[in-house]
């Protein structure tokens, strides 16, 4: 996320989520409305990081980064255990790739064949006007503003559907998601989608194109002067690994490169 303060945002509503889940845990009529039959029996609610069951508020936290599945719960009708991805909107949209360089899909063996049709998007995000008059640090702009063919589409799909649910740019989750489970902070308002299989989680994203907002990020100086990378280098040069993604903005008279994508998830 892109501050402190949409972080603890975040943070909080990860746990409000498990809460919930946690003073449901035996409300079958609750689960039944979220998770289907497979539930009516009642659920565990596990800790990710350890595999331990959760019976208490204070067990609650959040998963670390190198873990997709923020919660699991695991159904007592079946025994079957499900990592879930929570995405909470509040001020913010949920961060689905956060500031991830050309070089990092590249290094990725699960993202490089995703690539050509990354730049295919890309190509067509660097033309926007704002862009070309390089007169800000980032602009955000909707997929479906591009123009893809279906196969390029589809790979677009595939790679924020490895980002939302299997890995990083740097490698696999330690504990992978097979689900995607939305809360919208004013309503409570809960909807869970399960993306157990390849073409679930392809699926997942395509009928959510149009939610999807992408932007270039890059090197910023901060109110105390030091300069924030944001997934570029701050004191190296762009690589020609990076460069096809990567333009400049003037920051008071200083032309800094942008060459990182953020793609976020709108209500």
């Amino acid at each position: 996320m892109s501050s402190t303060k949409s972080q603890n945002n975040g943070e909080k509503g990860e746990k409000r989520v498990i809460l919930e889940l946690l003073q449901h845990k035996d409300n079958t009529n609750w689960l039944v409305s979220h998770f289907g039959d497979e539930a009516a029996e009642g659920i565990e609610v596990i800790d990710p990081a350890n595999n331990q069951t959760i019976t208490s508020m204070e067990q609650i936290k959040k998963a670390a980064s190198s873990i997709k599945a923020d919660i699991k719960i695991k159904f007592n009708s079946s025994k079957r255990v499900i990592g879930i991805s929570i995405k909470y909107f509040h001020k913010s949209n949920p961060c689905i790739v956060n500031c991830t360089s050309r070089d990092k899909f590249i290094k990725n063996e699960k993202l490089k064949k995703y690539l050509p049709a990354l730049d295919q998007v890309v190509g067509q995000y660097l033309k926007d006007p704002s862009n070309v008059a390089q007169c800000t640090s980032e602009v955000d702009r909707s997929l479906r503003c591009y123009t893809l063919s279906e196969v390029e589409k589809r790979n677009v799909a595939a790679a924020i559907a490895y980002f939302t649910l299997d890995g990083t740019g740097k490698k696999d989750a330690s504990v992978p998601a097979n689900g995607v489970l939305d809360m919208y902070h004013r309503s409570g308002q809960m909807v869970y989608k399960e993306c157990s299989t390849e073409q679930e989680k392809i699926n997942y994203v395509l009928s959510n194109w149009d939610r999807y907002v992408i932007s270039i990020r890059g090197v910023k100086q901060q109110k105390n002067g030091k300069l924030r990378g944001n997934g570029m280098p701050t004191t190296t040069k762009v690589t020609d690994d990076q460069k096809p993604w990567v333009c400049y903005y003037d920051d008071k008279g200083v032309m800094r490169p942008r060459g990182a994508i953020s793609i976020r998830i709108k209500k």
